[in-house]
């Protein structure tokens, strides 16, 4: 789930939120913010400064396959999980264990 979009500068004090003045980023966070930019670095890109950093909370691992054989029209597929999983529109998605549990089992 994401959980914070924030714009992160490297300075020589460290980093930096930019723009936001109410975010706090925790130490587990900025780790691996700054983690991220050093990886970048070795592939020769500068990501620190003016980047977005998009911190995702808890992954489930899933296995949501593609069984047509023809490809994508286009870049992006955006699926209703309600209607994906035949869930009432009105009512709340499962939880996320659930809800990645749950997709195991379909297939687009």
């Amino acid at each position: 789930m994401l959980e914070k979009v924030v714009r992160v500068d490297r300075t020589a004090n460290g980093l930096h939120i930019v723009g936001s003045h109410d975010l706090t980023l925790t130490p587990e966070e900025q780790t691996r913010i700054a983690r991220s930019m050093d990886n970048a670095s070795k592939r020769g890109w500068d990501i620190t400064s003016k980047h977005y950093f998009f911190l995702a909370g808890r992954v489930e691992r899933t296995l949501f396959q593609k069984k047509t054989k023809f490809p994508l029209r286009g870049v992006w597929k955006y699926f209703d999980l309600r209607e994906v999983l035949g869930l009432d529109a009105k009512k709340e998605l499962p939880e996320l264990s659930s809800l990645a549990q749950e997709l195991r089992n379909k297939t687009w």
